[in-house]
């Protein structure tokens, strides 16, 4: 059966069925060994991937994703099945014979980019000279930084570069040594709208005019639509329902007919001619440049817009962690911007909580040792029954005496909201909070928000690049430029 996306693409793009077959599996079966117990992290998996396609893997956590990557990868051996790799039955190899058939056909593309921050941008794309036996050639590493549209960073370090930069220039390293296979971990998680399309246009240019096969795993659905195939991973096989698929569309939420913003004259912050400059050597950098913007109790609004177009500055400003050059900024009932730092720290403990992207839990304190924390920093009696009525609250009364280690992603994150409720706050900040989550908790999260919002009257400011994200929430605000901006002349869209 073809899925939603399939058969938008496959109209853009048909697979030639000529072409030569990259990857193919078959049965392909993967079990991990525990002392207590087998898991079966792939249960059976038939697949094929032809030379030149640009094939994305989705699924939600635990689906198997990862799995059937370090396979296809050759980072890790099969169990039972067949598994082949270019011309390599490597379902046959022994582990020891799996690095070469990776070092001399398969590039890799990760999140979280690891360069090596003492090294140039060539320096870094020289790299895998080092374990290959391909001839070391400057000219290529140069043509390939030219390739990813980086031929004026050639001597930069990764801290001179935004986050878009530096994953080209890993794109440019994992392409170095001629491979014939890409495969990309989540590559643009940790990147903006814009770049994030930038990066997933250059791997279709890279498929089409080089011929390369590249297979990325992504929780994007808006980006899977620019692939020429999804494959879709369920509880270890693949699914092809299209109920499985969440709709490309992205529709504004309409539970509520009526923002809070225009059913309630309070405002929880409320600010005018906000502006912040930061000294840069000589120049001044003009971060902020006139904000106006106000959000009531129980809204839940988000903040989307490019790396730099100011939306950290702005974060950091309503979270007292610094304070404007000029303008009004009010925090409950506070104008914070003239404010000495002992001032912030108090308004920032009695009306703030923050949800990060990283859950930021101590690997070493159970789930209520860590929920006690703000209250132990704001000198306040624990109060057990407050935090199990919290954990109850996110389904997780049963966790108490867990470690972060022996949750999921979508518990710790549920963790860390509680514990950011731990105070009471008015306000509940979320930086990328669904950042490092599949499809189905990041919807499980937004629930959570919602429920705080009506039941708590909490106003829920999230900062996201996840245009599915900020379409779910009450009201969007764009950034641009260091200002507010009208939806209609943003560059990212939701509809």
């Amino acid at each position: 059966m073809i899925t939603i996306i399939e058969r938008e693409v496959l109209n853009r793009n048909k697979i030639d069925i000529q072409k030569k077959t990259v990857i193919k599996a078959n049965k392909l079966r993967k079990i991990y060994k525990l002392p207590a117990e087998e898991i079966i992290a792939l249960k059976g998996i038939d697949l094929e991937i032809k030379e030149g396609e640009f094939v994305s893997l989705m699924g939600p956590s635990g689906s198997g994703k990862t799995t059937l990557f370090n396979l296809i990868g050759c980072l890790d051996s099969v169990t039972d099945g067949s598994l082949h790799v270019m011309s390599y039955e490597v379902s046959k190899m022994k582990e020891e014979q799996l690095p070469k058939v990776r070092r001399g056909n398969i590039g890799f593309v990760f999140q979280e980019f690891f360069l090596i921050p003492t090294l140039t941008a060539l320096e870094n794309v020289e790299m895998p000279y080092i374990f290959s036996p391909e001839k070391r050639s400057r000219e290529k590493a140069l043509a390939l930084l030219d390739l990813v549209g980086l031929s004026h960073r050639v001597n930069h370090l990764p801290k001179e570069m935004s986050g878009g930069e530096m994953q080209r220039v890993a794109i440019a390293r994992s392409l170095v040594c001629n491979p014939k296979l890409l495969l990309a971990d989540e590559p643009t998680r940790n990147l903006d709208t814009q770049n994030a399309r930038a990066i997933f246009k250059l791997f279709r240019e890279l498929s089409k005019e080089k011929g390369l096969t590249v297979v990325v795993a992504t929780h994007n659905v808006a980006l899977a639509c620019e692939v020429d195939r999804v494959i879709h991973l369920k509880n270890g096989f693949i699914d092809e329902t299209e109920e499985y698929l969440p709709k490309i569309k992205l529709q504004k939420n309409t539970e509520q007919k009526d923002s809070p913003e225009s059913n309630k004259e309070e405002k929880i912050i409320k600010a005018q001619e906000l502006k912040k400059n930061y000294q840069r050597g000589s120049e001044i950098v003009k971060a902020l440049n006139g904000v106006d913007f106000s959000i009531s109790p129980g809204e839940i609004v988000s903040i989307v817009g490019p790396s730099g177009s100011g939306k950290t500055t702005l974060m950091n400003l309503i979270s007292c962690m610094d304070t404007a050059t000029s303008g009004e900024l009010r925090i409950g009932n506070t104008n914070v911007t003239p404010l000495k730092e002992n001032r912030l720290i108090s308004i920032r403990r009695e009306l703030i909580g923050f949800v990060f992207q990283g859950f930021h839990l101590i690997p070493t304190l159970t789930v209520r040792e860590n929920m006690e924390l703000p209250l132990l920093f704001s000198r306040k009696k624990i109060d057990r029954k407050k935090i199990l009525n919290l954990l109850d609250m996110v389904g997780l009364r049963d966790k108490e005496n867990k470690y972060p280690s022996m949750l999921s992603g979508g518990e710790q994150q549920r963790v860390a909201i509680a514990r950011a409720m731990v105070n009471d706050p008015k306000i509940l900040l979320a930086d990328e909070p669904t950042g490092k989550l599949d499809i189905k908790l990041r919807d499980e999260i937004m629930g959570l928000f919602r429920k705080l919002a009506k039941e708590k009257n909490v106003a829920v400011f999230i900062a996201t690049h996840d245009l599915e994200l900020a379409a779910l929430t009450d009201r969007v605000i764009h950034f641009q430029d260091g200002q507010v901006i009208p939806e209609s002349q943003s560059t990212l869209y939701l509809h």
